[in-house]
C-alpha cells in the first residue's frame, strides 16, 4: 500500500505540474515543484522507520520502479546539526523547471527523524577503496596535484581527504569523519600506493 501512495503521488506529480504544453510549434518545459517532490518521496518511505541510512535512502531512490517525474538523480546525506535529519539533494531533469525558475537545476529538502543515529561502520580498506574509485587518474604528477583532486572526491560520511607525500611514490591520506560514520577499526588514515610521478609506459 505504501509504494502504491508512492507511485499515486509521483503520478500526481506528473497530472497535476508535468505537463507538457506544445503551442505554435514550440515545447513548454515541464513545471515540478520542491514540496511536490518531497511529498512523493515521503510517500515511498516506510511509515514510522527511523533507522534509515544515507545509503539505503539513495537505493531507495535510484531505484527505477521509484524514479519521480523531473528528477535526474539524488544525493542524500545527514543534516550536520541534527544526525537524524535527512538532507535530500536533487538534479533537476532536463525539460524541466523546477519552482518556475527557469535558473534553478538543483533543489534541496530535509526529512526529520528518518535516519539511524548509529554511526554506520566503515573500514579503512572500504573507504581508501571509495576514495581511489573517486580519483579520476592512477597517479599524479606531485602531491599538490594529488590534493588538488582530493577536493573534488565525495564520499558519503567523509571529507577534508588531504595527502602527504610517503615516500617518493606513495601518499599518505588523512580526513575527516561525520559524527554519521565511523571507521571500524579506529584507523585516521590511509596510504596510496604509486600515486605519484607519471606513470610507466609499457
Amino acid at each position: 500500500m505504501k509504494k502504491l501512495l508512492g507511485l499515486l503521488a509521483a503520478t500526481g506529480l506528473v497530472a497535476s505540474t508535468g505537463s507538457t504544453v506544445i503551442a505554435c510549434g514550440e515545447t513548454t518545459d515541464s513545471a515540478i515543484t520542491t514540496e511536490a517532490i518531497k511529498t512523493a518521496v515521503i510517500a515511498l518511505l516506510e511509515e514510522g522507520k527511523s533507522d534509515y541510512t544515507t545509503t539505503a535512502l539513495k537505493t531507495l531512490l535510484d531505484n527505477e520502479e521509484n524514479a519521480i517525474t523531473g528528477v535526474a538523480s539524488w544525493t542524500v546525506a545527514a543534516n550536520s546539526g541534527v544526525a537524524s535529519t535527512a538532507v535530500f539533494t536533487f538534479d533537476v531533469a532536463e525539460g524541466h523547471v523546477l519552482d518556475d525558475d527557469a535558473e534553478k537545476i538543483t533543489g534541496t529538502f530535509e526529512i526529520a527523524n528518518l535516519l539511524t543515529t548509529t554511526p554506520t561502520k566503515v573500514t579503512i580498506d572500504e573507504l581508501k577503496e571509495q576514495v581511489e574509485n573517486e580519483l579520476e587518474e592512477d597517479s599524479y604528477a606531485n602531491i599538490d596535484a594529488l590534493n588538488e583532486a582530493l577536493e573534488d572526491v565525495v564520499v558519503n560520511g567523509f571529507s577534508s581527504f588531504s595527502a602527504t607525500a610517503d615516500g617518493t611514490v606513495n601518499a599518505t591520506v588523512t580526513f575527516t569523519v561525520a559524527a554519521t560514520h565511523e571507521i571500524t577499526g579506529g584507523e585516521t588514515e590511509f596510504t596510496l600506493e604509486d600515486i605519484i610521478g607519471e606513470a610507466e609506459t609499457i
